[in-house]
């Protein structure tokens, strides 16, 4: 569990293998502090939540040059993150961003053209349209962590 002022999630479920796992937590805001628990549950039910630890996410890159956002309106109070397809950000390069509530950037992903149509899919993975001048397009799909998982 992840508490900060305007996030509060559950990461998905992991499988311990060899006495480590690796939990991974997508849609953090950039130089941020959070506090995290981890809940432990055994096959037999038994469940352990480990002592709170925090860490501090890092800054953006300098090579990622975002343009500053300012979200007017959010259609429901559900509402948690807002995507968008950059094409092309002030740098010459396209990228497909979810921003939360605050218009901060949570996750992005850098394309080399042009960026629409960047979606979440029922499935859980993010999808975006990428073209360079609308011949030969192609689907990326991503999982949370920007990993490449197919393209269409």
């Amino acid at each position: 569990m992840l508490r900060a002022s305007v996030l509060e999630q559950t990461a998905p479920a992991s499988e311990v293998r060899d006495d480590s796992v690796v939990i991974p937590i997508a849609c953090l805001r950039p130089q941020t502090f959070y506090t995290f628990r981890v809940r432990l549950t055994a096959t037999s039910g038994a469940i352990r939540v480990l002592h709170a630890a925090t860490i501090t996410t890092q800054p953006l890159p300098a090579s990622v040059a975002l343009p500053p956002f300012r979200l007017l309106y959010a259609d429901s109070p559900s509402v948690k993150y807002v995507l968008v397809g950059i094409t092309p950000a002030s740098n010459g390069k396209s990228y497909a961003i979810a921003i939360d509530r605050e218009a901060i950037p949570v996750w992005y992903k850098e394309f080399r053209d042009a960026v629409v149509d960047f979606q979440r899919q029922p499935n859980g993975q993010l999808t975006a349209w990428s073209s360079s001048d609308g011949s030969l397009p192609v689907f990326y799909a991503f999982d949370m962590l920007g990993r490449l998982a197919a393209t269409y």
